[in-house]
């Protein structure tokens, strides 16, 4: 995990526990508007924010409820349709949040070019899908 801010998010992948990047995927077609919502717990795809298809090997935690960074949809008063978007919701923690809290407290340093990098690693060794 290389960047936590308390009741925000915390994000993971893209790098080793030394800072090193990791090789990337290809990107994957961004599928946002899949009606899923950043809330708490969830997983989502990071992805450069001015490039809606660029999410490859990173992700975060969402630790609050962080609607905002949904995918949104619009109609303008003359009807025209438009969206935003998103981060992509593609999972949820169903057991241990109180894991992702503790590690969403850890003492957190700027290193060059990882704001708010936790100061001492932490390492995700395993997830599980369940479904």
């Amino acid at each position: 995990i290389h960047f936590v801010e308390k009741d925000y998010m915390m994000i993971a992948g893209g790098y080793t526990s030394a800072y090193e990047k990791v090789p990337a995927r290809a990107p994957v077609i961004y599928e946002g508007e899949n009606g899923l919502s950043n809330r708490r717990g969830t997983i989502a795809v990071n992805r450069h924010p001015d490039f809606i298809h660029s999410g490859q090997t990173e992700f975060f935690f969402n630790l609050a409820d962080n609607e905002f960074l949904d995918h949104k949809e619009a109609t303008s008063p003359e009807g025209d349709a438009s969206s935003t978007p998103g981060y992509c919701v593609f999972g949820e923690i169903v057991e241990g949040i109180e894991v992702a809290d503790m590690i969403g407290s850890v003492e957190v340093v700027d290193r060059e070019g990882f704001p708010k990098t936790p100061v001492a690693p932490v390492v995700v060794t395993a997830i599980e899908r369940i479904r």
